[in-house]
């Protein structure tokens, strides 16, 4: 058995307890020497730490001398680093990219460690979870939607090689639907969640949530359903609600029916300039939303900044970015965990453009690196293997030069990315083991 040492810790809580091993000296040891710490867990960095590996798991954390490193570890000293837990992209889809596993692969070298995948064809895209060369691990989701959204071009693609609707993974949802077997679907083809999509009506919605949640599944939610409302979502007790934008939503009368007509019609006649963020109505919101453990996904830059590099934007999409950043703030402020996504097809640097985008919104660097790691983990049921750097858990972890608790920025300057206690991609040396 490998005994854990941790030294200058005694205000941090307990570790989580290291795996057996039945032979400590027969495992693959990896000493990270040195390092300043930033274990995801919201407390201060520790300078001067050694994060020990073994095989695919954080063996234990303590200061670096403190305790003597197996004999025959492989030692690696990073001094004036900083090591973080692994990042976390919670929003991709990766069935429109025909270059998904070279997306991947990329966005491992930025420290990506997993990718969810928000309502793609599960049956074309598990394969990649078991691809010869290191890539991100892929949390999938179902999507499900009312019949307004059957005619949306999306479903047809990710249903395949079912009908549209049928797929388990992009079902339709009728009052007739057997809500306990279409779960039971879900989970057999691999999903950990379902996304609510569009075209359901409060009731429905907080049926389908209900049955997930009874068949263990986590719900994941448009924060405008069309007709349901975000506070419908929340009413029902969705884990997760998705886009800041949608929040706009609370309090709405006239929101139609369809997914296409709310974002081609009712959503660009806003008038996002007039919607106080700060008002009664976002402040309940938000204290319904904190004592139900209910997360939000702002996707900031998938409603403009991405658009605005290839053309200026349209008036009430410029209000539109700036109210979802002043949302985003006030939900952060009242306690709403915050998780970070970024709504597009894998390319690797829009991760960061999303986590500088929080913290130019409202977000301090520890909230964003939060965002990034152990609050994805918790609303995907990951948090036993990711999101902090805790003995027990996966060694997937991220190398950076600089201070990410200064500014969020530094998180890209990648020194170094460990997958499964391997070095999957070291900068210093340029030396890439794909």
């Amino acid at each position: 058995m490998l005994i854990l040492v941790l030294a200058g810790c005694a205000s941090r809580p307990a570790p989580v307890e290291a795996p057996p091993f039945s032979d400590a000296a027969a495992a693959n040891f990896t000493a990270l020497e040195n390092v300043r710490l930033v274990d995801g867990l919201g407390g201060p960095p520790q300078s001067s730490q050694t994060v020990l590996l073994a095989d695919d798991r954080i063996a234990a954390i303590f200061a670096t001398g403190s305790a003597p490193v197996p004999r025959g570890a492989k030692r690696i000293d990073l001094e004036g680093q900083t090591v973080l837990p692994g990042l976390i992209n919670g929003h991709v889809h990766l069935t429109p990219n025909p270059d998904r596993e070279k997306a991947l692969a990329a966005m491992l070298k930025n420290g990506v460690v997993v990718v969810r995948d928000l309502g793609g064809n599960v049956g074309m895209l598990s394969a990649l979870n078991s691809a010869k060369g290191p890539l991100p691990e892929i949390v999938f989701s179902a999507n499900m939607f009312g019949e307004g959204f059957l005619i949306d071009a999306r479903v047809e693609r990710a249903s395949r090689p079912f009908p549209p609707g049928e797929a388990p993974w992009m079902k339709l949802v009728t009052p007739g639907t057997d809500l306990a077997a279409a779960m039971k679907e879900v989970e057999d083809a691999g999903a950990k969640g379902i996304k609510i999509y569009a075209s359901l009506d409060a009731a429905e919605m907080a049926r389908v949530t209900a049955a997930a949640q009874e068949g263990g599944l986590k719900v994941w939610v448009h924060s405008v359903i069309f007709p349901a409302s975000a506070a419908d979502a929340v009413s029902a007790g969705a884990d997760q609600l998705i886009h800041a934008k949608g929040l706009v939503s609370v309090g709405a009368s006239d929101i139609p029916d369809t997914f296409a007509e709310g974002t081609g019609t009712w959503t660009p006649q806003l008038e996002f300039e007039t919607i106080d963020p700060g008002s009664e109505k976002f402040v309940q919101l938000f204290a319904q939303m904190r004592s139900k453990g209910i997360a939000l996904e702002p996707a900031l830059i998938a409603d403009g900044d991405v658009q605005m590099r290839l053309r200026p934007l349209a008036p009430w999409q410029t209000a539109q970015r700036d109210w979802a950043c002043a949302i985003t703030g006030e939900a952060s402020r009242a306690g709403v965990t915050i998780t970070a996504g970024t709504d597009f097809f894998g390319q690797p640097g829009l991760l960061f453009d999303e986590l500088e985008r929080l913290q130019a919104c409202g977000l301090s660097p520890m909230e964003v690196i939060e965002a990034a790691t152990l609050n994805n983990a918790r609303v995907m049921g990951i948090e036993g293997d990711y999101g902090s750097i805790e003995a027990g858990k996966r060694a997937d972890l991220l190398v950076v030069s600089g201070d990410p608790l200064e500014d969020a920025a530094a998180l890209r300057n990648t020194v170094m990315v460990i997958q499964s206690g391997d070095v999957a991609f070291d900068a210093r040396s340029a030396v890439d083991s794909q």
